[in-house]
């Protein structure tokens, strides 16, 4: 990937992106994931593409919602994603942002070594 399609990918992530969701039992569950509307599932399809990390979803029909979803839970792809924004200071681009990929990272980080 070239600069611009790095900087593409890492503000989809700032704009839309989930960090550390919440399970049933209220502890956290390692993932990020983004959900758009399905007029934005190509890129969505291109952007796992490029990355080569996680599943995309859909699409998914849901109270007159239309989405798709792109979600990476696997632990090893976790690290993957968060070598590649490690690189370009991803954390450092917004403070919300950084917070949250800073406590997913840290939580990752307990679970693997890398």
């Amino acid at each position: 990937m070239d600069d611009y399609d790095r900087g593409l990918r890492a503000g989809l992530l700032i704009g839309e992106g989930r960090f550390l969701n919440s399970g049933p039992s209220g502890r956290p569950r390692l993932r990020v994931s983004v959900k758009l509307h399905t007029r934005s599932e190509r890129f969505l399809r291109e952007t796992r593409d490029a990355v080569r990390l996680g599943h995309v979803y859909g699409p998914c029909y849901h109270a007159h919602r239309q989405y798709v979803l792109w979600h990476i839970t696997r632990l090893e792809e976790l690290a993957d994603l968060c070598r590649m924004l490690d690189v370009d200071n991803f954390a450092a681009r917004c403070d919300w942002v950084g917070w949250r990929y800073g406590r997913m990272r840290d939580a990752l980080r307990y679970r693997i070594a890398w």
